[in-house]
């Protein structure tokens, strides 16, 4: 029987690389949904009612799809053309951002103005070739991104063979790393990537060219270093130097956040849990032009910050009176601490490789139908993101595919992690088992990373703690299914805390639970102190061995954890709290003790918990 359809797989190389390549908020959220674009205009060339993985509604797409392509759209039915074109059109659709974002840089300057032209160029046949044609280093460290990959097979009845075919074969290929070669001279690096040659800067304070602007003797790179003057929409810092993709991120425009409405700092981000609307009248009232949030900490608020930023002061007032006025914004806002400290969340499902491939299906002919309905499933969950994950408690970066990254407010974080899980399972594992009842057997889960940082920590550092907290959690739990979260805070003194835990114990979620024992300290009449914290950890500690674990007794712990609680207590042993703090302690104890945890893990865990609590109340 002659094959009637393909099975096809495309996707765009190194993307968390390439989204993580930030300094601003702004370029985090312009890295993914660049990708998500890109993603998108293949999607469309390949006709998105083919598309099977992920749905075709979805907003944040991930950095592949899957798709099945009747021969009927295929010209001539030459199938490797039909799948150049797709590439073509994905080239294409990034070139189209990069001129906006050039546009959008207002550069004049003649050497610095990508030329349209490149869209002719595509599709790169000769790599090589068409990097000779170009005399721009911008256009040509432009040209060759990004990476892309795909593979094609045709198929009749044999679609699980073919779809697992076709995934070791895109493995194979990016095994073998072919890309386009882009030779620069030794220069200076991107300070976003850091790969690629520095090719547009700003300006010092004086006006002056950065010193280090100024190599390669036969001129080659001088005559393309280029200036960017025009700083209204999203600035470029001082001495900053950006390459020509990274300035495509840098001034990439969304519908969704634009102008006054731009993707909030992480400063917007710690604050969040003040109403905006308040922030931003007292913010007026003294200063011209787009609010910044980071003029609300005292420590920013002085001439030469104000003269870096370009900061101007409203006629009648001076620095004093507006830190009088930022100062007293909490004040009138009882409980609504100026936190410095907000978190990343990260998280994916759980072996989704296995899960996508049909692993706990037992009939493999229904492993298209559950793709499909996986994939419907995952785009439902991704809306509902949105609506858990948006001012005041934060806003989401991306939720794509089996993915999710966003910024949390501190005072919200635990109830977000909460209803994030609640909503994955509410809205894609419950209905999978209810849509193949008896025939699918395997759960599904996502594994989160959480980093809780100071507002001035470098926005990459956070993110790579993000992760490395999301891979801990998975490792650490690698022989109990993972489904599990990972809490690490970067404290401004350079300390650092983490723990992990299984999202639930007992069917009782351990995020509500830390969140109760946050707002028992929190609680200023009927609370506790954070005393049985420090003495415990005092007491135990000596007596852990250098793994962290304690082979004395769990009665005589809890019986002290028992004392050193009511002793805390705020209103003495009368308060009627205590019985609710011992039993979260007990639970969150109960719970490391079950997955073979070390006593470590469980004192880090409260040392968190009291963390949080110092950073978002006042007392």
């Amino acid at each position: 029987m002659p094959s009637t359809q393909y099975l096809f797989l495309f996707t765009i190389g190194s993307p968390q690389a390439f989204i993580a390549q930030a300094r601003k908020t702004h370029d985090l959220f312009a890295g993914s949904k660049i990708i998500s674009d890109l993603i998108d205009a293949a999607m469309v060339a390949v006709g998105k009612n083919n598309v099977i993985f992920p749905d075709a509604n979805s907003d944040a797409k991930p950095n592949r799809f899957f798709a099945k392509i009747p021969t009927d759209i295929i010209p001539d039915g030459n199938i490797n053309a039909f799948c150049e074109s797709i590439e073509t059109a994905t080239r294409k659709a990034w070139i189209l951002i990069v001129l906006e974002a050039y546009q959008n840089a207002k550069l004049t300057n003649g050497q610095a103005v990508i030329d349209k032209s490149l869209l002719d160029m595509l599709p790169i046949e000769s790599c090589q070739d068409v990097l000779a044609r170009i005399s721009k280093i911008a256009e040509k460290q432009l040209i060759v991104f990004p990476d892309i990959f795909w593979v094609a097979l045709p198929f009749n009845n044999d679609y699980k063979a073919k779809h697992d075919k076709l995934n070791t074969l895109l493995g194979g290929i990016k095994n073998t790393r072919k890309f386009c070669q882009l030779y620069e001279p030794a220069g200076r690096k991107c300070l976003l990537d850091g790969e690629r040659n520095a090719l547009f800067y700003r300006a010092n304070d004086n006006g002056n060219k950065p010193a280090f602007m100024d190599w390669d003797k036969d001129g080659y790179c001088n005559r393309q270093i280029h200036e960017i003057k025009d700083l209204e929409a999203f600035k470029l810092n001082p001495k900053e130097a950006l390459s020509a993709v990274s300035l495509v991120k840098r001034f990439y425009k969304s519908k969704e956040y634009s102008g006054e409405n731009a993707f909030p700092s992480t400063a917007e981000i710690a604050l969040m849990n003040i109403p905006k609307s308040t922030l931003e009248s007292e913010y007026h009232k003294y200063i011209e032009g787009e609010v910044d949030y980071q003029l609300f900490y005292e420590e920013n608020l002085n001439e030469i910050n104000l003269r870096k930023k370009d900061v101007r002061i409203k006629n009648g007032y001076n620095l004093e009176d507006i830190r009088k006025a930022f100062n007293s914004i909490s004040d009138n806002i009882p409980k609504q601490k100026r936190s410095k400290y907000y978190a990343i969340v990260i998280f994916d499902g759980d072996s989704f490789g296995k899960l996508w491939s049909g692993e706990g299906l037992e009939d493999d002919q229904q492993l298209e139908r559950f793709q499909i309905e996986l994939a419907r499933n995952l785009h439902i969950f991704a809306q509902k993101t949105k609506t858990i994950l948006k001012s005041p408690k934060g806003i989401t970066v991306y939720a794509g595919g089996d993915d999710f990254l966003g910024f949390v407010n501190l005072k919200h974080l635990f109830k977000v992690m909460s209803e994030l899980r609640v909503a994955y399972t509410d809205l894609i594992a419950t209905p999978i088992k209810k849509e193949f009842k008896d025939s699918f057997t395997r759960s599904i889960t996502f594994t989160a990373g959480v980093a809780i940082a100071h507002y001035k920590e470098p926005l990459s550092v956070v993110l790579g703690e993000a992760r490395a907290a999301e891979k801990a959690a998975k490792k650490a739990f690698e022989n109990d299914d993972k489904d599990a979260f990972s809490l690490s805070v970067l404290k401004h003194s350079g300390e650092s805390l983490r723990c992990f835990y299984k999202w639930k114990y007992n069917d009782l979620p351990l995020t509500d639970v830390l969140g109760r024992v946050v707002t028992k300290l929190q609680d200023a009449d009927n609370g506790f102190s954070n005393t049985f914290i420090k003495n415990i950890d005092q007491e135990f500690r000596p007596l852990m061995n250098e793994n962290g674990k304690y082979s004395g007794g769990t009665l005589h712990l809890l019986s002290e954890l028992n004392r050193l609680i009511t002793r805390s207590s705020k209103k003495g042993k009368d308060n009627p709290k205590i019985g609710e703090l011992q039993g979260c302690i007990k639970h969150i104890y109960d719970s490391n003790c079950h997955y073979n945890k070390s006593l470590e893990n469980f004192l880090v865990s409260l040392h968190i918990c009291d963390f949080i609590k110092r950073k978002t109340s006042d007392d």
